[in-house]
Protein backbone atom coordinates (compact mmCIF):
# COMPACT_ATOMS: atom_id res chain seq x y z
CA UNK A 1 0.00 0.00 0.00
CA UNK A 2 2.78 2.43 0.98
CA UNK A 3 4.68 1.55 -2.21
CA UNK A 4 1.54 2.11 -4.29
CA UNK A 5 1.24 5.58 -2.81
CA UNK A 6 4.94 6.30 -3.13
CA UNK A 7 6.96 3.99 -5.42
CA UNK A 8 10.17 5.58 -4.16
CA UNK A 9 9.51 4.97 -0.47
CA UNK A 10 12.79 3.24 0.37
CA UNK A 11 11.89 1.93 3.84
CA UNK A 12 8.75 0.28 2.48
CA UNK A 13 10.79 -1.96 0.18
CA UNK A 14 13.08 -2.90 3.06
CA UNK A 15 10.14 -3.71 5.33
CA UNK A 16 8.36 -5.70 2.64
CA UNK A 17 11.61 -7.61 2.12
CA UNK A 18 11.61 -8.47 5.83
CA UNK A 19 8.06 -9.79 5.52
CA UNK A 20 9.09 -12.02 2.61
CA UNK A 21 12.13 -13.22 4.56
CA UNK A 22 9.90 -14.21 7.49
CA UNK A 23 7.86 -16.33 5.06
CA UNK A 24 10.99 -17.95 3.63
CA UNK A 25 10.56 -16.18 0.29
CA UNK A 26 14.18 -15.13 0.04
CA UNK A 27 14.38 -14.48 -3.70
CA UNK A 28 11.46 -12.07 -3.49
CA UNK A 29 12.96 -10.51 -0.37
CA UNK A 30 16.26 -9.95 -2.19
CA UNK A 31 14.41 -8.16 -4.98
CA UNK A 32 12.90 -5.76 -2.45
CA UNK A 33 16.19 -5.14 -0.63
CA UNK A 34 17.87 -4.55 -3.99
CA UNK A 35 15.19 -2.01 -4.91
CA UNK A 36 15.76 -0.22 -1.60
CA UNK A 37 19.51 -0.13 -2.29
CA UNK A 38 18.90 1.15 -5.81
CA UNK A 39 16.85 4.03 -4.40
CA UNK A 40 19.34 4.65 -1.60
CA UNK A 41 22.85 3.22 -2.22
CA UNK A 42 23.83 4.04 1.39
CA UNK A 43 20.93 2.23 3.05
CA UNK A 44 22.83 0.13 5.63
CA UNK A 45 19.84 -1.92 6.82
CA UNK A 46 19.03 -3.08 3.29
CA UNK A 47 22.57 -4.35 2.73
CA UNK A 48 22.48 -6.14 6.08
CA UNK A 49 19.12 -7.73 5.43
CA UNK A 50 19.95 -8.73 1.87
CA UNK A 51 23.08 -10.39 3.20
CA UNK A 52 20.92 -12.39 5.61
CA UNK A 53 18.70 -13.52 2.75
CA UNK A 54 21.74 -14.65 0.77
CA UNK A 55 22.96 -16.59 3.82
CA UNK A 56 19.61 -18.36 4.03
CA UNK A 57 20.13 -19.37 0.39
CA UNK A 58 23.66 -20.52 1.31
CA UNK A 59 25.15 -17.95 -1.06
CA UNK A 60 27.70 -17.03 1.58
CA UNK A 61 30.12 -15.08 -0.61
CA UNK A 62 27.36 -12.70 -1.68
CA UNK A 63 26.23 -12.46 1.93
CA UNK A 64 29.76 -11.45 2.95
CA UNK A 65 29.87 -8.81 0.20
CA UNK A 66 26.67 -7.23 1.54
CA UNK A 67 27.94 -7.33 5.12
CA UNK A 68 31.20 -5.73 3.98
CA UNK A 69 29.22 -2.90 2.41
CA UNK A 70 27.11 -2.42 5.54
CA UNK A 71 30.28 -2.26 7.65
CA UNK A 72 31.92 0.19 5.24
CA UNK A 73 28.89 2.47 5.61
CA UNK A 74 28.67 1.97 9.39
CA UNK A 75 31.83 0.52 11.01
CA UNK A 76 30.07 0.39 14.40
CA UNK A 77 27.14 -1.72 13.20
CA UNK A 78 27.47 -4.81 15.46
CA UNK A 79 24.70 -6.72 13.67
CA UNK A 80 26.62 -6.60 10.39
CA UNK A 81 29.64 -8.22 12.07
CA UNK A 82 27.37 -10.89 13.53
CA UNK A 83 25.83 -11.64 10.16
CA UNK A 84 29.18 -11.68 8.36
CA UNK A 85 30.42 -14.06 11.03
CA UNK A 86 27.42 -16.29 10.34
CA UNK A 87 28.29 -16.33 6.64
CA UNK A 88 31.90 -17.26 7.42
CA UNK A 89 30.59 -20.06 9.66
CA UNK A 90 28.47 -21.24 6.75
CA UNK A 91 31.68 -21.49 4.72
CA UNK A 92 33.33 -23.31 7.66
CA UNK A 93 35.84 -20.47 8.01
CA UNK A 94 35.42 -20.47 11.75
CA UNK A 95 38.45 -18.38 12.66
CA UNK A 96 37.21 -15.53 10.46
CA UNK A 97 33.76 -15.93 11.99
CA UNK A 98 35.19 -15.70 15.51
CA UNK A 99 37.03 -12.49 14.59
CA UNK A 100 33.73 -10.95 13.53
CA UNK A 101 31.94 -12.10 16.68
CA UNK A 102 34.80 -10.63 18.74
CA UNK A 103 34.29 -7.28 16.99
CA UNK A 104 30.56 -7.39 17.67
CA UNK A 105 31.25 -8.08 21.35
CA UNK A 106 33.76 -5.19 21.47
CA UNK A 107 31.07 -2.91 20.09
CA UNK A 108 28.37 -4.32 22.38
CA UNK A 109 29.69 -6.33 25.36
CA UNK A 110 26.14 -7.25 26.38
CA UNK A 111 25.22 -8.78 23.03
CA UNK A 112 24.05 -12.26 24.08
CA UNK A 113 23.62 -13.35 20.47
CA UNK A 114 27.27 -12.61 19.71
CA UNK A 115 28.43 -14.87 22.57
CA UNK A 116 26.00 -17.58 21.43
CA UNK A 117 27.24 -17.49 17.85
CA UNK A 118 30.90 -17.37 18.86
CA UNK A 119 30.22 -20.41 21.02
CA UNK A 120 28.71 -22.10 18.01
CA UNK A 121 31.87 -21.43 15.98
CA UNK A 122 34.04 -22.90 18.75
CA UNK A 123 31.65 -25.88 18.93
CA UNK A 124 32.09 -26.55 15.24
CA UNK A 125 35.86 -26.38 15.68
CA UNK A 126 35.56 -29.09 18.33
CA UNK A 127 36.52 -26.72 21.18
CA UNK A 128 33.57 -27.67 23.39
CA UNK A 129 34.82 -26.21 26.68
CA UNK A 130 35.42 -22.81 25.11
CA UNK A 131 32.00 -23.02 23.46
CA UNK A 132 30.39 -23.73 26.85
CA UNK A 133 32.06 -20.64 28.32
CA UNK A 134 30.46 -18.50 25.62
CA UNK A 135 27.05 -20.12 26.08
CA UNK A 136 27.35 -19.47 29.83
CA UNK A 137 27.92 -15.78 29.11
CA UNK A 138 24.98 -15.65 26.69
CA UNK A 139 22.72 -17.21 29.35
CA UNK A 140 24.07 -14.85 32.01
CA UNK A 141 23.09 -11.90 29.81
CA UNK A 142 19.76 -13.46 28.83
CA UNK A 143 18.61 -16.15 31.31
CA UNK A 144 15.67 -17.09 29.05
CA UNK A 145 17.75 -17.56 25.89
CA UNK A 146 16.44 -20.95 24.74
CA UNK A 147 18.88 -21.15 21.83
CA UNK A 148 21.89 -20.81 24.12
CA UNK A 149 20.57 -23.59 26.36
CA UNK A 150 20.13 -25.98 23.45
CA UNK A 151 23.59 -25.15 22.12
CA UNK A 152 25.19 -25.67 25.51
CA UNK A 153 23.29 -28.95 25.74
CA UNK A 154 24.78 -29.97 22.40
CA UNK A 155 28.28 -29.21 23.68
CA UNK A 156 27.68 -31.28 26.82
CA UNK A 157 26.38 -34.11 24.63
CA UNK A 158 29.60 -34.03 22.60
CA UNK A 159 31.56 -34.29 25.85
CA UNK A 160 29.46 -37.31 26.87
CA UNK A 161 27.85 -35.43 29.78
CA UNK A 162 24.30 -36.38 28.89
CA UNK A 163 22.79 -35.54 32.29
CA UNK A 164 23.81 -31.90 32.01
CA UNK A 165 22.78 -31.90 28.36
CA UNK A 166 19.29 -33.05 29.33
CA UNK A 167 19.10 -30.31 31.98
CA UNK A 168 19.85 -27.71 29.31
CA UNK A 169 17.34 -29.16 26.86
CA UNK A 170 14.76 -29.06 29.69
CA UNK A 171 15.51 -25.37 30.13
CA UNK A 172 15.18 -24.71 26.42
CA UNK A 173 11.77 -26.42 26.43
CA UNK A 174 10.73 -24.52 29.57
CA UNK A 175 11.35 -21.17 27.86
CA UNK A 176 10.10 -22.34 24.46
CA UNK A 177 7.62 -25.26 24.77
CA UNK A 178 7.34 -25.50 20.99
CA UNK A 179 11.08 -25.84 20.40
CA UNK A 180 11.17 -28.90 18.14
CA UNK A 181 14.98 -29.20 18.05
CA UNK A 182 15.08 -29.28 21.85
CA UNK A 183 12.86 -32.37 21.95
CA UNK A 184 14.87 -34.01 19.18
CA UNK A 185 18.17 -33.28 20.92
CA UNK A 186 16.93 -34.41 24.31
CA UNK A 187 15.83 -37.62 22.63
CA UNK A 188 19.37 -38.07 21.32
CA UNK A 189 20.76 -37.62 24.83
CA UNK A 190 18.36 -40.22 26.26
CA UNK A 191 19.28 -42.54 23.38
CA UNK A 192 22.97 -42.23 24.21
CA UNK A 193 22.14 -43.10 27.83
CA UNK A 194 20.39 -46.25 26.61
CA UNK A 195 16.94 -45.00 27.63
CA UNK A 196 15.32 -45.73 24.28
CA UNK A 197 11.71 -45.56 25.47
CA UNK A 198 12.13 -42.04 26.82
CA UNK A 199 13.98 -41.07 23.65
CA UNK A 200 10.99 -42.25 21.62
CA UNK A 201 8.68 -40.08 23.74
CA UNK A 202 10.74 -37.03 22.83
CA UNK A 203 10.81 -37.94 19.14
CA UNK A 204 7.03 -38.43 19.28
CA UNK A 205 6.68 -34.89 20.64
CA UNK A 206 9.00 -33.52 17.97
CA UNK A 207 6.97 -35.16 15.18
CA UNK A 208 3.75 -33.99 16.82
CA UNK A 209 4.99 -30.38 16.78
CA UNK A 210 6.35 -30.74 13.26
CA UNK A 211 4.97 -33.72 11.30
CA UNK A 212 7.49 -33.00 8.53
CA UNK A 213 10.57 -33.14 10.79
CA UNK A 214 12.49 -35.88 8.96
CA UNK A 215 15.36 -35.98 11.48
CA UNK A 216 13.08 -36.96 14.34
CA UNK A 217 11.63 -39.86 12.32
CA UNK A 218 15.11 -41.12 11.49
CA UNK A 219 16.21 -40.87 15.12
CA UNK A 220 13.07 -42.55 16.38
CA UNK A 221 13.77 -45.32 13.90
CA UNK A 222 17.19 -45.76 15.49
CA UNK A 223 15.59 -46.09 18.93
CA UNK A 224 13.09 -48.67 17.65
CA UNK A 225 15.99 -50.53 16.03
CA UNK A 226 17.75 -50.79 19.39
CA UNK A 227 14.52 -52.08 20.93
CA UNK A 228 14.35 -54.77 18.19
CA UNK A 229 11.17 -53.20 16.80
CA UNK A 230 12.47 -53.51 13.27
CA UNK A 231 9.17 -52.96 11.44
CA UNK A 232 8.63 -49.68 13.27
CA UNK A 233 12.23 -48.70 12.62
CA UNK A 234 11.89 -49.39 8.90
CA UNK A 235 8.62 -47.47 8.78
CA UNK A 236 10.27 -44.43 10.35
CA UNK A 237 13.29 -44.57 8.04
CA UNK A 238 10.95 -44.71 5.04
CA UNK A 239 8.91 -41.80 6.38
CA UNK A 240 12.08 -39.74 6.80
CA UNK A 241 13.03 -40.47 3.18
CA UNK A 242 9.52 -39.66 1.94
CA UNK A 243 9.77 -36.28 3.67
CA UNK A 244 13.27 -35.64 2.37
CA UNK A 245 14.42 -37.65 -0.64
CA UNK A 246 17.95 -36.34 -0.12
CA UNK A 247 18.16 -37.33 3.54
CA UNK A 248 21.46 -39.18 3.24
CA UNK A 249 21.54 -40.47 6.82
CA UNK A 250 18.08 -42.02 6.55
CA UNK A 251 19.19 -43.92 3.43
CA UNK A 252 22.21 -45.20 5.36
CA UNK A 253 19.99 -46.14 8.32
CA UNK A 254 17.65 -48.27 6.26
CA UNK A 255 20.68 -49.77 4.50
CA UNK A 256 21.96 -50.94 7.89
CA UNK A 257 18.62 -52.54 8.72
CA UNK A 258 18.38 -54.27 5.35
CA UNK A 259 21.92 -55.62 5.72
CA UNK A 260 21.84 -56.67 9.35
CA UNK A 261 18.26 -57.79 9.96
CA UNK A 262 16.71 -58.68 6.62
CA UNK A 263 19.94 -59.80 4.91
CA UNK A 264 18.65 -58.10 1.78
CA UNK A 265 22.05 -57.25 0.37
CA UNK A 266 20.84 -55.98 -3.01
CA UNK A 267 18.57 -53.33 -1.51
CA UNK A 268 21.07 -52.57 1.24
CA UNK A 269 23.67 -51.81 -1.41
CA UNK A 270 21.17 -49.61 -3.25
CA UNK A 271 20.48 -47.57 -0.09
CA UNK A 272 24.16 -47.20 0.78
CA UNK A 273 24.97 -46.06 -2.74
CA UNK A 274 22.07 -43.60 -2.67
CA UNK A 275 23.33 -42.16 0.61
CA UNK A 276 26.82 -41.77 -0.81
CA UNK A 277 25.47 -40.26 -4.01
CA UNK A 278 23.90 -37.53 -1.87
CA UNK A 279 26.88 -37.18 0.46
CA UNK A 280 30.14 -39.02 -0.27
CA UNK A 281 31.46 -38.21 3.21
CA UNK A 282 29.27 -40.57 5.26
CA UNK A 283 31.79 -42.89 6.88
CA UNK A 284 29.32 -45.54 8.01
CA UNK A 285 27.72 -45.71 4.55
CA UNK A 286 31.13 -46.57 3.06
CA UNK A 287 31.53 -49.14 5.84
CA UNK A 288 28.10 -50.63 5.14
CA UNK A 289 28.79 -50.81 1.41
CA UNK A 290 32.09 -52.53 2.18
CA UNK A 291 30.24 -55.13 4.24
CA UNK A 292 27.79 -55.81 1.41
CA UNK A 293 30.64 -56.23 -1.06
CA UNK A 294 32.39 -58.56 1.39
CA UNK A 295 29.28 -60.75 1.51
CA UNK A 296 29.61 -61.04 -2.25
CA UNK A 297 33.31 -61.88 -1.87
CA UNK A 298 34.20 -58.73 -3.83
CA UNK A 299 36.95 -58.10 -1.32
CA UNK A 300 39.05 -55.80 -3.47
CA UNK A 301 36.16 -53.37 -3.84
CA UNK A 302 35.24 -53.82 -0.19
CA UNK A 303 38.78 -52.84 0.82
CA UNK A 304 38.42 -49.61 -1.17
CA UNK A 305 35.19 -48.75 0.68
CA UNK A 306 36.61 -49.48 4.14
CA UNK A 307 39.59 -47.25 3.32
CA UNK A 308 37.21 -44.44 2.38
CA UNK A 309 35.41 -44.88 5.70
CA UNK A 310 38.72 -44.70 7.58
CA UNK A 311 39.73 -41.49 5.84
CA UNK A 312 36.64 -39.93 7.40
CA UNK A 313 36.70 -41.66 10.77
CA UNK A 314 39.44 -43.77 12.37
CA UNK A 315 36.86 -46.02 14.05
CA UNK A 316 37.98 -49.35 15.49
CA UNK A 317 35.17 -51.18 13.67
CA UNK A 318 36.34 -49.81 10.33
CA UNK A 319 39.92 -51.01 10.97
CA UNK A 320 38.56 -54.41 11.96
CA UNK A 321 36.43 -54.67 8.83
CA UNK A 322 39.30 -53.58 6.60
CA UNK A 323 41.45 -56.25 8.25
CA UNK A 324 38.79 -58.88 7.62
CA UNK A 325 38.54 -57.91 3.96
CA UNK A 326 42.32 -58.13 3.53
CA UNK A 327 42.39 -61.50 5.30
CA UNK A 328 39.56 -62.95 3.22
CA UNK A 329 41.12 -61.57 0.05
CA UNK A 330 44.37 -63.28 1.01
CA UNK A 331 42.84 -66.74 1.35
CA UNK A 332 43.93 -68.67 -1.72
CA UNK A 333 45.36 -65.53 -3.30
CA UNK A 334 48.70 -65.20 -5.05
CA UNK A 335 49.55 -62.34 -2.67
CA UNK A 336 48.44 -64.02 0.53
CA UNK A 337 51.46 -62.89 2.54
CA UNK A 338 50.92 -59.22 1.71
CA UNK A 339 47.19 -59.47 2.36
CA UNK A 340 47.68 -61.14 5.72
CA UNK A 341 50.27 -58.55 6.75
CA UNK A 342 47.81 -55.77 5.86
CA UNK A 343 45.10 -57.57 7.80
CA UNK A 344 47.35 -57.94 10.84
CA UNK A 345 48.22 -54.25 10.77
CA UNK A 346 44.56 -53.22 10.67
CA UNK A 347 43.51 -55.63 13.42
CA UNK A 348 46.24 -54.14 15.61
CA UNK A 349 44.93 -50.65 14.97
CA UNK A 350 41.42 -51.83 15.87
CA UNK A 351 42.61 -53.22 19.20
CA UNK A 352 44.63 -50.08 19.90
CA UNK A 353 41.57 -47.97 19.23
CA UNK A 354 39.46 -50.14 21.56
CA UNK A 355 41.48 -52.37 23.84
CA UNK A 356 38.43 -54.41 24.88
CA UNK A 357 37.52 -55.21 21.27
CA UNK A 358 37.20 -59.00 21.61
CA UNK A 359 36.42 -59.74 17.96
CA UNK A 360 39.42 -57.77 16.72
CA UNK A 361 41.71 -59.58 19.18
CA UNK A 362 40.40 -62.94 17.90
CA UNK A 363 40.91 -61.83 14.32
CA UNK A 364 44.45 -60.73 15.15
CA UNK A 365 45.24 -64.17 16.57
CA UNK A 366 43.74 -65.97 13.56
CA UNK A 367 45.61 -63.93 10.99
CA UNK A 368 48.83 -64.39 12.96
CA UNK A 369 48.52 -68.15 12.56
CA UNK A 370 47.84 -67.77 8.85
CA UNK A 371 50.86 -65.53 8.49
CA UNK A 372 53.17 -68.16 9.98
CA UNK A 373 51.87 -70.83 7.61
CA UNK A 374 51.95 -68.50 4.63
CA UNK A 375 55.51 -67.43 5.38
CA UNK A 376 56.63 -71.07 5.50
CA UNK A 377 54.87 -71.65 2.21
CA UNK A 378 56.50 -68.55 0.72
CA UNK A 379 59.96 -69.78 1.70
CA UNK A 380 59.19 -73.21 0.24
CA UNK A 381 58.18 -71.65 -3.09
CA UNK A 382 61.34 -69.57 -3.21
CA UNK A 383 63.41 -72.65 -2.37
CA UNK A 384 61.93 -74.62 -5.29
CA UNK A 385 62.59 -71.77 -7.72
CA UNK A 386 66.20 -71.29 -6.60
CA UNK A 387 66.80 -75.05 -6.51
CA UNK A 388 65.58 -75.47 -10.07
CA UNK A 389 67.67 -72.56 -11.30
CA UNK A 390 70.90 -73.58 -9.59
CA UNK A 391 70.51 -77.27 -10.46
CA UNK A 392 69.86 -76.45 -14.10
CA UNK A 393 72.99 -74.31 -14.32
CA UNK A 394 75.14 -76.94 -12.63
CA UNK A 395 73.85 -79.95 -14.54
CA UNK A 396 74.15 -78.29 -17.91
CA UNK A 397 77.54 -76.82 -17.12
CA UNK A 398 76.57 -73.42 -18.38
CA UNK A 399 78.62 -70.26 -18.04
CA UNK A 400 77.82 -66.60 -18.58
CA UNK A 401 78.66 -67.08 -22.27
CA UNK A 402 75.71 -69.39 -22.79
CA UNK A 403 73.21 -66.53 -22.87
CA UNK A 404 70.57 -68.34 -24.93
CA UNK A 405 70.55 -71.39 -22.67
CA UNK A 406 70.50 -69.25 -19.52
CA UNK A 407 67.66 -67.19 -20.95
CA UNK A 408 65.68 -70.35 -21.60
CA UNK A 409 66.35 -71.57 -18.06
CA UNK A 410 65.29 -68.18 -16.60
CA UNK A 411 62.15 -68.32 -18.68
CA UNK A 412 61.38 -71.78 -17.36
CA UNK A 413 62.07 -70.68 -13.78
CA UNK A 414 59.83 -67.66 -14.25
CA UNK A 415 57.04 -69.90 -15.49
CA UNK A 416 57.59 -72.15 -12.49
CA UNK A 417 57.37 -69.11 -10.20
CA UNK A 418 54.15 -68.02 -11.79
CA UNK A 419 52.74 -71.50 -11.33
CA UNK A 420 53.83 -71.69 -7.70
CA UNK A 421 52.44 -68.25 -6.84
CA UNK A 422 49.21 -68.54 -8.81
CA UNK A 423 45.93 -70.27 -8.16
CA UNK A 424 46.34 -74.02 -8.63
CA UNK A 425 45.46 -77.03 -6.56
CA UNK A 426 48.28 -79.53 -7.20
CA UNK A 427 51.52 -79.67 -9.12
CA UNK A 428 53.94 -82.58 -9.62
CA UNK A 429 57.43 -82.09 -10.99
CA UNK A 430 58.96 -85.38 -12.18
CA UNK A 431 62.47 -86.18 -13.41
CA UNK A 432 63.86 -82.83 -12.44
CA UNK A 433 67.43 -82.86 -13.79
CA UNK A 434 68.85 -85.39 -16.23
CA UNK A 435 66.96 -88.70 -16.54
CA UNK A 436 69.13 -91.61 -15.55
CA UNK A 437 71.76 -89.39 -13.98
CA UNK A 438 70.07 -87.14 -11.43
CA UNK A 439 66.35 -87.43 -10.87
CA UNK A 440 64.35 -85.42 -8.35
CA UNK A 441 60.62 -85.54 -7.88
CA UNK A 442 58.56 -82.87 -6.09
CA UNK A 443 54.89 -83.05 -5.35
CA UNK A 444 53.31 -79.86 -4.02
CA UNK A 445 49.66 -79.42 -3.19
CA UNK A 446 48.47 -75.89 -2.63
CA UNK A 447 46.56 -75.48 0.64
CA UNK A 448 42.84 -75.22 0.22
CA UNK A 449 41.21 -71.96 1.10
CA UNK A 450 41.45 -71.42 4.83
CA UNK A 451 38.24 -71.83 6.73
CA UNK A 452 39.07 -69.45 9.57
CA UNK A 453 36.06 -67.14 9.98
CA UNK A 454 37.05 -63.52 10.39
CA UNK A 455 34.47 -61.53 12.29
CA UNK A 456 33.26 -58.40 10.55
CA UNK A 457 31.59 -55.73 12.68
CA UNK A 458 27.94 -55.16 11.79
CA UNK A 459 26.91 -51.64 10.74
CA UNK A 460 24.96 -51.19 13.95
CA UNK A 461 28.17 -51.27 15.95
CA UNK A 462 29.62 -48.25 14.22
CA UNK A 463 26.60 -46.30 13.08
CA UNK A 464 26.50 -42.77 14.43
CA UNK A 465 23.30 -40.91 15.05
CA UNK A 466 22.46 -37.67 13.37
CA UNK A 467 24.39 -34.81 14.90
CA UNK A 468 22.31 -32.77 17.36
CA UNK A 469 20.44 -30.04 15.51
CA UNK A 470 21.93 -26.59 15.94
CA UNK A 471 19.67 -23.78 17.02
CA UNK A 472 18.73 -21.16 14.47
CA UNK A 473 21.63 -18.75 14.40
CA UNK A 474 20.82 -15.52 16.17
CA UNK A 475 20.56 -12.68 13.71
CA UNK A 476 19.42 -9.13 13.93
CA UNK A 477 17.67 -7.15 11.26
CA UNK A 478 17.03 -3.48 11.08
CA UNK A 479 14.10 -1.76 9.43
CA UNK A 480 12.87 1.75 9.38
CA UNK A 481 9.26 2.30 10.29
CA UNK A 482 7.06 2.89 7.30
Amino acid sequence: MAIDLNPEYVAAYNNRGLAHSEKGEFDTAIEDYSKAIYLNPEYVAAYNNRGLAYSEKEEFDRAIEDSDKAIDLNPDFADAYINRGNAYSGKEEFDSAIEDYNKAIDLNPKYAGAYNNRGLAYYRKGEFDTAIEDYNKAIELNPEYAGAYINRGNAYSEKGDFERAIEDYNKAIEFNPGYVDAYNNRGLAYYEKGDFDTAIEDYNKATELNPEYARAYNNRGQAYYRLNSYRKAKRDYNTAIELDKNFDIAHASIGDLLYTIEEDYDNAEREYREALKINKDIDYAHNGLGLVLSKRKAYKNAIAEFKKALKLNKAADFYNNLGCAHAEYGKGSAISLISFLNAQNNFRKATQGRNTYVEAHKNLTSVGELLINEFKLFLFRIFIILFVFVLSIELLGLSKDNLLEITLILTGVAILGIVLFSDFTKIRIKSLGIPGVVEVEFEYEKPKARKEAFQFADPGQSFELLEPAVTTIYTSTEAEEA
